[in-house]
């Protein structure tokens, strides 16, 4: 094994420096970035505690009572729609029975000369 010069340590330095530099630099990076992202989010959250602030606690119940009704609501509609789709298909799958049989019945009528 050869040894290393000392223009040759300086060189390995100098690129390990670099990579320090990159690394520090991109973290410098994701913390600015992750600071921007907290401040705005605490700007979010304040305001969101003053509409909150400002709302009187019988309006904050109704409103709530309504988000509630509303839910409700949505929850027949979807039941209906649930319990519509099932009787169409039901009564669509009668149909195409009956229908399949009166088929049969004519076929065979008219092939035994019946009809």
């Amino acid at each position: 094994m050869t040894e290393q010069t000392p223009m040759d340590h300086i060189v390995a330095l100098t690129g390990q420096v670099g990579a320090l530099r990159a690394t520090i630099d991109r973290s410098e990076a994701d913390r600015l970035e992750a600071q921007q992202v907290q401040q705005q989010t605490l700007r979010c959250l304040r305001a969101l505690e003053v509409r909150l602030d400002a709302m009187p606690d019988v309006e904050h119940a109704d409103h709530h009572d309504f988000i509630k009704v509303l839910v409700a609501e949505r929850h027949r509609r979807q039941e209906l729609r649930d319990a519509v789709i099932h009787k169409l298909a039901t009564g669509g799958a009668w149909s195409a029975a009956a229908a399949l049989v009166w088929f049969l019945w004519r076929a065979l009528s008219h092939k035994t000369g019946t009809s």
